[in-house]
Parts: structure tokens; sequence; C-alpha cells
């Protein structure tokens, strides 16, 4: 059955990461409790909010 769903997610990336960087993805995950989807969607978000900031 899985978790919940509060965002239905339809759409599927694939990306090509680094040792370094899957470590510190992977790091990011222990850390924050998150999974790695999480942690890059809170990523994306952070982004955004900066060129927010630059771009107005």
């Amino acid at each position: 059955m899985g978790r919940p769903k509060t965002v239905n997610r339809t759409v599927r990336l694939e990306l090509r990461l680094s040792e370094s960087e899957n470590a510190l993805l992977n790091k990011c995950t222990e850390l924050s409790g998150r999974t790695k989807t999480d942690v890059l969607i809170k990523g994306v978000a952070l982004v955004y909010k900066e060129l927010q900031k630059t771009h107005n």
C-alpha cells in the first residue's frame, strides 16, 4: 500500500550524479530524515526563491 501521498507526482526524472554528489545527497537524507525526492524538491525550491530575489 505504501505511504499516503499529499502530492500526486506523475513526472519521472532520471539524473546522473558523481560519487561525491551522491554521497552528499545521501548525507542530506540521513541528517534530515527526508527522502531523496524531498531533498531535491527542497533544493529546487531554495534555488527558485533565490532567483526570485535577484530577478524581480
